[in-house]
């Protein structure tokens, strides 16, 4: 189900062309479980010097590489500047901050996971907190979605960087739109 691509062939006025739709499974934060993620084997990185890791999310229904969560955030204001979206959130929210807490925690645990697993010295880099209390988010727009002020803020999980000193996650904010596929 890993970046599952469908193509879809249509015809409108006689002319084909194809459709190419792309799907990621969004898991739901509240079921985070260390035992669900497992590390690829460590690559060089060629942006830094160090490494870099990839996360694979498996447990008994599917295998996916990257993780997605839904970020459901009261958002105030947005700023379209070419592929490149800024999201105004009022961090002083509760709703906000519970939010932003349990994105923090497992952003932490998978980082202590990963730091014991390889039995590391370096500093966990807490990149998410950093990133999101200013209530300034920028956001990716990869999939040219169409943007509204209620889009869909979903973070992306790729992997883990590590330097000499330090280890943190490989995230990227972006609009997703959100189909709920249970009954």
């Amino acid at each position: 189900m890993h970046h599952h691509k469908k193509c879809l062939v249509n015809k409108i006025n006689n002319n084909s062309f194809t459709l190419l739709v792309q799907m990621n499974v969004i898991l739901d934060m509240s079921t985070f479980s260390l035992a669900d993620i497992f590390f690829t084997e460590k690559k060089q990185n060629v942006l830094i010097k160090g490494y870099f890791t990839k996360l694979i999310y498996s447990n008994e229904h599917l295998v996916i590489s990257n993780i997605y969560y839904q970020l459901p955030f009261i958002t105030q204001d947005m700023t379209v500047n070419n592929r490149e979206i800024y999201i105004q959130c009022d961090m002083n929210s509760n709703h906000n901050l519970d939010i932003l807490q349990t994105l923090t925690d497992i952003e932490y645990r998978i980082l202590n996971h990963y730091k014991r697993t390889y039995n590391l010295s370096a500093n966990i880099s807490t990149n998410i907190d950093k990133k999101l209390k200013s209530g300034i988010l920028k956001m990716y727009n990869e999939g040219n979605h169409l943007l509204t002020r209620v889009t869909n803020i979903v973070v992306k999980i790729s992997g883990i960087w590590e330097t000499t000193d330090e280890i943190g996650l490989a995230i990227r904010f972006c609009p997703g739109n959100v189909y709920n596929l249970s009954n």
